[in-house]
């Protein structure tokens, strides 16, 4: 087993030469067996170990008695311990959790200032095989996605789980060779916690009447499962990438992502939301239907989701949003770059590149980020910036004038995004709306003698 153990440390790369390693320690048998196989390894590989031990604060002596048991351990084996002491009761009350939720947030803030406290560089929990089926089994029934049916991860951020390949049977196994002794949580028989039920009545069912290898063959599926939404979260970046953007605070998902397949596009929308609030929490399988349903319902419909994000259907798709701030969306783009001559001028997410050259041949070719311009005709200071009161486009040869306000009405961009705009301008006579159409003043003839030429890159911009 222990041979076993190493082999998944290494796969995974989990623990390096000259790492700190933290490792939590209950006093339960998988802790225990933890810490004795990461003492064994330090005979192999030179990496530095300390313990930290969480009293929950709910089982009073016998919790008193854990901590005890492992300091005298480490103690034995002059191994670093730090222990640390919550009223979980308390926390799960003034923070309406559970208290299985509040005893996990405590752990996690626990290992992470001794983390920084002690400057460790991996910190090690003592999963295995029975955790992953547990978790399963809780995600499956109280309605989860992929991502919750392969939540216990070998390796993530700082935390490392090396006992992820062995179950519990094995670990008390291990400890029975080798007369470790370990102290028996009695919490962990009261029937009224949910994951204790899962255990007892459910998983030990599954084990003695329908396979003895249930463990086993539900842990593989949990491998086969993270690999899947490894992949997929990898497919949903790109499209992420492809199909949206960010104006100010808010998201805005283009109608092209309707061209991915619909679970891609849950992945979007679920990272979007994401983005948008901070957090997930409380965002359903249901808000990501609702979500992926607004594409098809007419302009100006919204939806209400968790943590006062707001959707809002648009010509051009949706636009994710805290509610609040919706309204301080254009102050996020005011934007003034002067355009002087021939060279390249940075603005705040984009570049621009201008060059200035003879007309040689007819036949200029025409691209949506790429345009080119009569330079002859330009008197003034020419600047790309975002719009402002009494800008005006030139929209037919005889000269006639529109405001860009009513170009934008009548091309139906929606009014969220018309603040965001880029503008090729001199005053208030709009050279170029970006991405759009260019002042008809400006187009190149045939006495056309010298040619600007105005690319755009960045933004989320692809020619």
């Amino acid at each position: 087993m222990q041979k076993r153990v190493f082999g998944y440390i290494r796969e995974y790369a989990m623990i390096e030469e000259r790492d700190r390693v933290i490792v939590g320690v209950s006093g339960g048998a998988d802790s225990i067996c933890l810490f004795y196989i990461l003492m064994e390894l330090q005979k192999e590989m030179s990496f530095a170990l300390s313990v930290v031990h969480v009293n929950h604060g709910l089982r009073e002596e016998e919790a008193i008695k854990d901590a005890e048991f492992v300091k005298r351990i480490c103690r034995e084996y002059t191994i670093p311990c730090k222990v640390f002491a919550y009223d979980v009761a308390v926390i799960a009350r003034e923070e309406k959790l559970s208290v299985e939720e509040a005893g996990r947030k405590v752990r996690y803030q626990a290992f992470e200032s001794f983390a920084r406290e002690w400057g460790g560089t991996k910190i090690a929990l003592a999963h295995h095989k029975n955790d992953v089926a547990e978790t399963m089994l809780h995600n499956l029934v109280r309605g989860s996605a992929i991502t919750g049916l392969c939540s216990v991860h070998p390796v993530r951020k700082l935390y490392i789980r090396p006992l992820l390949c062995m179950n519990r049977e094995e670990i008390e196994q291990y400890l029975k060779d080798r007369d470790i002794l370990w102290q028996t949580d009695s919490s962990n028989q009261e029937i009224h916690y949910t994951r204790n039920k899962i255990r007892h009545r459910v998983l030990d069912y599954l084990v003695q009447e329908i396979n003895p290898k249930a463990v086993e063959h539900m842990a593989d599926t949990s491998e086969e499962l993270l690999a899947a939404e490894e992949y997929l979260r990898q497919q949903a970046f790109q499209a992420e990438s492809a199909h949206s953007d960010s104006i100010g605070y808010a998201i805005r998902l283009n109608q092209t992502l309707l061209e991915e397949a619909p679970i891609i596009r849950r992945y979007v929308l679920r990272n979007c939301f994401e983005e948008a609030a901070g957090s997930r929490k409380n965002l359903t399988r249901s808000h990501l239907r609702e979500l992926d349903g607004l594409f098809s319902k007419a302009v100006g419909k919204s939806i209400d989701l968790p943590l006062d994000i707001t959707a809002i259907r648009t010509y051009h798709g949706i636009v994710i949003q805290k509610r609040k701030e919706a309204k301080g969306m254009s102050r996020e783009y005011s934007t003034n770059v002067p355009i002087s001559g021939p060279g390249e001028y940075r603005g705040e997410g984009f570049m621009i590149k201008c060059g200035v050259f003879s007309k040689k041949v007819d036949g200029i070719p025409e691209k949506r980020y790429t345009k080119w311009f009569d330079y002859d005709k330009i008197k003034g200071n020419v600047v790309i910036r975002t719009r402002k009161p009494g800008d005006f486009l030139v929209v037919n040869q005889s000269g006639g004038k529109k405001k860009l306000k009513d170009y934008f009405i009548d091309n139906k961009v929606p009014r969220d995004e018309r603040d965001s705009i880029l503008l090729l301008a001199v005053d208030s006579e709009v050279i170029w709306v970006i991405g759009m159409r260019i002042s008809q003043k400006y187009k190149i003839e045939k006495n056309t003698k010298q040619v600007l030429s105005v690319q755009i890159k960045g933004r989320n911009i692809h020619e």
